[in-house]
């Protein structure tokens, strides 16, 4: 561009002549156009930007839409200058189209007013508001639905995206917003976008997750189309919801009476149904002199049949594999691990407490005994779900509340626990408050643990100081096993409750900085918050060497890592590196933590270090790598878990404390032959379950010092914690469909319509997810999250 041409423009932009001044910015226009379209350092543009105080002095002079389009021209020239002038010409123009500029132009002005919003740059941000709509309009009309996202954030208008999402970017823009979600509140604005697109899933999931569980319920009463109403009421009973309603079919579902039918029939689709003969966990064992085993035996039978109906050990059925027990000496003797046997009845038969009832109503309406109250602990186990049954249930628990003996009295706790975490159920307060006074502290203690989860995430006032003053008082007994009950259930109170102090450290007790650290890691379950793990590594490892203090704490951040890809990876390096300092505690709790870690997920680097940990001559340690290896294998059938546990058994089968365990966790690899998870995470892994997360948790956390741990000694039934940790992972439907099942990956912040999918196979309904696997399908079915059960949508 010469200088003549550029005088003649500014001389004709002069003209008082108006077809003259459009046909002079016409030409200026199109001289900036083109050097935007190539590249800003072009010789015209430079040009241009060199003689921009000339165009400055022409704008001043002349006025209407000339100047407009003037200031617009400017603006543009300005984008490798002044950013100010980019902005202020821009603000006084705005009328020729953002689409002349394109995308470099557009994104340095939306910098520019994000600057002046936060104080960056000397302009008032109240006049860019219609220029800023203008960039949010350009934004995304051209499929830069992130950008424009991040700009609404910097602006703090990010409600105004409800007015641009569509079903060609919805589901783009709510897997932006829910990644989002982990660094800014966005939850009202994601559930206002579930609630325009009518996705009546997402929704209800969306407001459980934020524990907004009246809302979710309402909406679900609500709901008028019949077949999504029904696909949410599976969602509400799979994470134990229920409300009163007059339709049969709903409280029919709601109270979880599907699961058994739906469960047993997907199993004989897949010919899993019928019972295993279990070698491997009966292995070396001797029917006639190792009664002592029975329990533990009992125990890992009951989670390879959960939820079959068919007990191979027990109960006996024609055609069965039969171990040759003599059943009348055994229920003759009445000794404690009774309570573990009948307790594996009601895992069998879970999801189906009628059929328990008929089968030990012998026991259950006997005098005080082992067998009652094992018959009791099995009812409670087979009602997990069933809310129907529960206060018909409760009513014969709590009788059973009166003895004197304390085994009695802890495994009815258990089975009280088991069906009502996460109620807060006012009756359950009303019976067991009074035995928070009981002159057993084991009693109070459990019962405690029982309250606490029962009333999980309430931060209820009353219970606290009830607990905090029973903390204070029972300091003496601080030491023993069942104090870390009354830790659990003063926990559990605050579970996801980062807005309530708790006022543990005010006690001054011995164990208050460990409480603290142990509240601290349930007030952050799942959220992966960098800050909390390093502030509790910092409580914990600061100071004296103090084992359990340093265990809680690496549990505690386990727990604030769960479902959270990055920080798990960050805390399993951060407690594998725990073991530099050469502590035999710190080798214990190691496997305990990748049990949190990875729940029903094995993971081979994770397995390679705890086959090492085998090696370590230390029982604690022995006991806690072979119940990880457990807990870290349950559901998967992984056969490397179960060549390993297999190979343990010629070391330790004469060792009374090590040799049950290995059976459990033998048990454990088998759960529910494969179609159960402990996992606490539902819907593509975006939610959790205090109930699982409960059961999993505690059970781990009494391990902490396993070879004296009450699960191991004494009270080998509190296995039976974890079958409250139990998920179905199959996926059925009400008509047969199509299922791509495949690894996921990760799309947020892909443009287009990526594949969510690799390695994918089409398998046609029920189909077994584990947890490294999603599914999806082309059928129209009423809900976003294939898993658990689908309701094809009636054309």
């Amino acid at each position: 561009m010469e200088e003549d041409e550029l005088k003649i423009i500014v001389e004709r932009i002069r003209d008082p002549d108006p077809d003259i001044q459009n046909n002079a910015l016409s030409m200026l226009f199109d001289i900036t156009k083109s050097s935007h379209s190539k590249s800003i350092d072009t010789i015209n543009f430079q040009y241009l930007a060199d003689n921009l105080p000339v165009l400055e002095d022409v704008c001043r002079e002349v006025t209407g839409d000339t100047r407009r389009r003037l200031c617009d021209i400017i603006s543009a020239i300005c984008v490798i200058d002044d950013e100010r002038k980019l902005l202020a010409y821009r603000v006084e123009g705005n009328v020729i189209d953002l689409k002349e500029w394109g995308h470099l132009y557009v994104k340095k002005l939306t910098e520019c007013i994000a600057n002046a919003k936060g104080g960056k740059m000397d302009f008032p941000f109240e006049k860019t508001e219609y220029v800023g709509r203008k960039c949010i309009d350009f934004l995304f009309k051209h499929n830069a639905e992130f950008e424009a996202i991040d700009f609404l954030v910097e602006i703090g208008g990010i409600e105004m995206i409800l007015d641009y999402v569509d079903t060609h970017n919805y589901n783009r823009i709510v897997l932006y917003l829910e990644d989002m979600c982990s660094f800014i509140e966005l939850s009202d604005v994601i559930l206002g976008i579930y609630l325009k697109m009518n996705d009546h899933s997402r929704y209800v999931v969306g407001l459980i997750r934020r524990q907004r569980i009246r809302e979710a319920i309402e909406y679900v009463r609500n709901i008028e189309d019949k077949d999504y109403k029904k696909q949410c009421l599976y969602i509400l009973a799979r994470c134990d919801l229920y409300y009163e309603t007059s339709d049969r079919k709903e409280r029919h579902i709601l109270s979880n009476g599907h699961v058994k039918d739906v469960y047993r029939s997907v199993a004989a689709e897949l010919e899993i149904d019928k019972p295993s003969k279990m070698d491997g966990i009966l292995k070396g064992f001797k029917y006639d002199k190792d009664i002592k085993q029975l329990a533990s035996i009992a125990i890992a039978n009951g989670f390879v049949h959960m939820g079959y109906g068919r007990d191979p050990m027990f109960l006996p059925q024609e055609g069965d594999h039969r171990v040759p027990l003599n059943y009348e000496t055994i229920l003759g003797c009445d000794v404690p691990d009774l309570i573990s046997i009948f307790g594996s009845i009601g895992v069998i038969e879970s999801w189906n407490s009628e059929k328990v009832m008929e089968t030990l109503q012998e026991h259950i309406f006997a005098d005080t005994s082992h067998r009652k109250t094992g018959s009791l602990l099995g009812l409670a186990l087979s009602g997990l779900k069933n809310f129907e049954e529960r206060p018909a249930i409760l009513a014969l628990l709590s009788n059973n509340l009166q003895s004197t003996s304390i085994i009695h009295v802890i495994a009815t706790l258990l089975g009280i626990e088991s069906m009502f975490s996460g109620t807060q159920s006012e009756e359950v307060r009303e019976l067991l408050q009074p035995l928070m006074f009981s002159d057993s502290s084991e009693v109070v203690f459990f019962t405690a643990f029982t309250l606490g989860s029962v009333f999980c995430g309430s931060a209820d006032e009353d219970l606290t100081s009830l607990m905090l003053q029973t903390f204070v008082e029972k300091e003496k007994e601080s030491e023993t096993q069942f104090f870390r009950f009354l830790m659990l259930g003063l926990a559990c109170l605050f579970y996801r409750r980062k807005d309530v102090e708790c006022g543990i450290m005010e006690t001054g007790s011995t164990l208050s900085k460990h409480e603290g650290i142990l509240i601290k890691g349930f007030q952050y379950v799942g959220t992966g918050d960098s800050n909390v793990i390093e502030s509790i590594l910092t409580d914990s490892f600061t100071g004296d060497t103090d084992a359990l203090l340093e265990s809680v704490g690496l549990l505690s951040c386990a727990l604030v890592s769960i479902g959270d890809e990055t920080s798990s990876q960050m805390v399993a390096r951060i407690v594998s590196s725990s073991l530099l300092l050469d502590s035999s505690h710190l080798r214990s709790v190691l496997p305990l933590c990748y049990s949190l870690l990875y729940p029903s997920n094995p993971q081979v680097n994770v397995l390679d270090i705890l086959e090492k940990s085998l090696n370590i001559g230390e029982t604690n340690c022995i006991i806690s790598t072979i119940v990880s290896l457990g807990l870290i294998g349950a559901g998967t059938l992984n056969s490397r878990i179960t060549k390993i546990l297999d190979q343990q058994y010629s070391y330790y089968y004469k060792d009374s404390k090590v040799l049950p365990m290995l059976k459990i966790a033998q048990g454990l690899v088998s759960l529910g032959k494969g179609l159960l998870s402990i996992s606490p995470l539902c819907f593509d892994k975006t939610t959790f379950m205090p109930k699982n997360i409960i059961g999993l948790f505690s059970t781990v956390f009494m391990l902490l010092d396993s070879s004296i741990s009450p699960l191991v000694s004494s009270h080998t039934y509190m296995f039976f914690l974890l079958p409250q940790a139990c998920t179905q992972k199959y996926v059925t439907c009400s008509e047969k469909i199509n299922i791509r099942v495949g690894h996921p990956i990760n799309t947020v912040g892909m443009v287009g319509e990526p594949k969510k999918l690799s390695s994918v196979q089409i398998h046609t309904s029920p189909v077994v997810l584990n947890e490294k696997t999603r599914a999806e399908t082309d059928e129209n079915v009423c809900s976003s999250y294939i898993e658990d059960v689908l309701i094809l949508k009636k054309n």
